[in-house]
């Protein structure tokens, strides 16, 4: 079984060194970690391209297209049976591609598994008082509505099947963040496997390129409908695939 992973790097040289190492050291091997970066200002090229590791295959954006569409031309570039999302700040435990294979394996239906974290900060110590872990369990249809007013899974702790790019891409231009995109096609083709196994050290930190407070109200309300437009398009796209 082929294995990817997929990441958007964007001015990353604090963290994307430690973080492509504990990929690199998985007990279960990655054959491919395809990083786009954005036009990042600081030297996380030159960081990513000292590992001068086969598995690696790097590739730099013309112009800065942002972390949605970065991630998405680092899945359409991916060819592996399982696709791995992952940030440039956090740090992956070394069974982490193991676990989530096992998982996969013992549920051949199931098109997406995503995992718990330990959340620490910039400097990996734990944080005290942060919790954003979702009940195990399968998750399909009905939990799309939990997901609308709070959405609890992060790109960073899915995979997903290959098999599945030609539904998850192109991204629809009304995609805001990669994420809910990806959950809302997972459970809405096989279903969600959450287990709760805390396989990353989740970092918050004030550089990260995704934002930890709370949204304004305005915000948060616009991108509410978007995930039900979101939503509608890919309801829409299984009505056509059954005729």
């Amino acid at each position: 079984m082929r294995i990817s992973v997929c990441m958007a790097s964007y001015n990353g040289s604090s963290f994307i060194q430690e973080q492509i190492t504990s990929i690199l050291n998985q007990t279960e091997k990655v054959d491919e970690i395809c990083i786009v970066d954005d036009c990042s200002k600081d030297d996380t090229v030159d960081i990513v391209k000292g590992f001068n590791a086969k598995e690696i295959n790097l590739s730099c954006n013309d112009v800065n297209l942002g972390y949605v569409k970065t991630f998405e031309k680092s899945i359409e570039s991916s060819t592996g049976d399982i696709i791995f999302l992952c940030d440039q700040d956090d740090i992956w435990s070394t069974n982490k591609v193991e676990v989530m294979l096992r998982a996969f394996n013992k549920n051949p239906d199931i098109s997406m598994v995503c995992h718990d974290v330990n959340v620490v900060d910039q400097d990996n110590k734990p944080l005290s008082g942060v919790n954003i872990s979702i009940s195990p369990g399968i998750y399909r249809y009905f939990s799309l509505f939990q997901e609308l007013f709070k959405p609890r899974i992060f790109g960073c702790v899915c995979a997903f099947r290959g098999q599945l790019k030609n539904t998850y891409l192109p991204f629809n231009r009304y995609v805001y963040t990669h994420d809910h995109w990806l959950t809302i096609n997972g459970m809405l083709n096989g279903g969600c496997l959450v287990i709760n196994d805390k396989l990353i050290n989740y970092r918050r930190h004030p550089f990260a390129l995704t934002k930890h407070k709370s949204d304004p109200f305005i915000e948060k309300l616009i991108n509410r409908v978007y995930f039900v437009f979101m939503l509608s398009l890919v309801l829409k796209s299984k009505l056509i695939g059954k005729n």
